[in-house]
Formats: C-alpha cells, structure tokens, sequence
C-alpha cells in the first residue's frame, strides 16, 4: 500500500518540519471547512475527505497531529486510528464525532487515540486540543526561540 521508506521516515520528517502540520480526515463538508478555517491562520492543513485517503496523506505528510472522525465512509474512524497505530506507533491521533454514545469514546481510548472532540466544537476546543500534540509543541518551542531574535 505505501513506500516503506516513507512509512520509516515519517519521524524523521515530522522532526524536520519547520511549521507544525495539522491533517484532518474528515467527509462532513461544513466540519471540514469549518476546521480549515480555524487552523489554516496558524497551521499548515492537509484534508482527506476518506479514511483510505487520509491513510495516503498520513505516510506522505507526517502529521503533528491527525483529527479522525468516527463516521467516514469506507474505512471507519476506528479502523483508521488503527491503521495509524501499525504505521506510526507514536501518531498523536484526536477522534471527531457528533455521537458521543459510551462506546465511542471507550473505544476511541482503547485504539489509542489521544483525545475525543464532539462535535460541534469551538475554536477556543480545537486550538486546545492542536497543542496538546507533543510534535506541535516541540515546533513552537523551536520557532518562539527563533523569532525573539
């Protein structure tokens, strides 16, 4: 499915980045502009309309940090944090959704995901979560230091 040596290098390349990389996987048009214009003042945004082609996105870019909703056609939300797991066990992963039944969520923490957004969220919620990312942090600490010159 993808080029081994991207999948290794994914790390290496986050680590290179200069400017944090947010990817949002997400089918909900009004979500997914709603999301762009938030984040595209401050980050630089990938978004994959399906689970399959959020995976493509994920190998080529090497997020900070991925946003997954739940309910995506083909591949489901879950299968694609799963899927995320094998190719970079150190994905820092956020699932989205509008249904915030139990299950969803204990499922999203037992996949591995990091944090759960219900929708709809604020501006104020996303931004948060964004720099919750250990990778968003380490490039802000890097470029604070570089601009107070």
């Amino acid at each position: 499915m993808a080029d081994k040596h991207k999948v290794s290098s994914i790390m290496l390349r986050r680590e290179k980045r200069e400017h944090p990389l947010v990817l949002v996987i997400e089918d909900d048009r009004f979500t997914a502009s709603y999301t762009a214009g938030i984040l595209h003042r401050e980050y630089d945004l990938v978004l994959a309309k399906n689970g399959e082609d959020g995976l493509l996105q994920y190998i080529e870019h090497a997020p900070d940090i991925v946003f997954v909703d739940i309910h995506l056609p083909g591949l489901t939300g879950h299968q694609v944090l799963k899927a995320l797991k094998i190719i970079d066990p150190n994905v820092f992963a956020v699932m989205l959704s509008v249904d915030t039944v139990k299950d969803n969520i204990v499922q999203s923490a037992a996949g591995g995901a990091n944090n759960f957004l219900k929708k709809p969220f604020s501006k104020e919620r996303l931004l948060s979560i964004v720099k919750m990312s250990p990778y968003v942090q380490g490039i802000s600490r890097g470029n604070s230091s570089m601009q107070s010159y």
